[in-house]
């Protein structure tokens, strides 16, 4: 009976190590692709407005943490994601409540909300690029070719 108890706690263990082992694999694999939502190249749309609100998504520190805007257009107000924290840090100068911006994007339901994501950013006289004409993003470099 012992040796048998004992082959159920070592095949016990080594199921867990390897399921353990497969979730990080595909986290690891997937990081980025919160990031690469649904974007249609021809069908994009500006917006000019304020931000009123600079957000976090996804786990404090982890590489699919993301940033996204509210913006006040005057009329609406319209979640912008863009991009992942590691890459924005990376970038010359952070958002922040007040700036003017305008914002060319395609818009998604993402979360059963509308939202926009971002291709590039304008502000005060700069602009910052987040995704190339068919809405890949600048981040994840190498692309397919077909």
């Amino acid at each position: 009976m012992k040796q048998h108890t004992l082959e159920w706690m070592i095949g016990g263990a080594a199921l867990a190590a390897l399921s353990g082992g497969l979730v990080a694999a595909y986290k690891y694999k997937n990081h980025h692709k919160q990031y690469e939502r649904e974007f249609d190249p021809d069908n994009t749309e500006m917006i000019s407005g304020t931000i009123e609100e600079v957000m976090y998504s996804g786990t404090e520190n982890a590489p699919d943490q993301g940033i996204e805007l509210l913006v006040h257009t005057g009329d609406e107000l319209v979640t912008v994601l863009v991009g992942p924290v590691w890459y924005l840090d990376r970038q010359e100068k952070g958002f922040k409540p007040g700036d003017g911006v305008t914002v060319k994007g395609s818009r998604i339901t993402y979360k059963h909300e509308p939202v926009l994501v971002a291709q590039h950013i304008l502000r005060n006289g700069r602009k910052l690029v987040l995704r190339d004409e068919m809405g890949h993003p600048v981040w994840n470099a190498w692309r397919r070719i077909n």
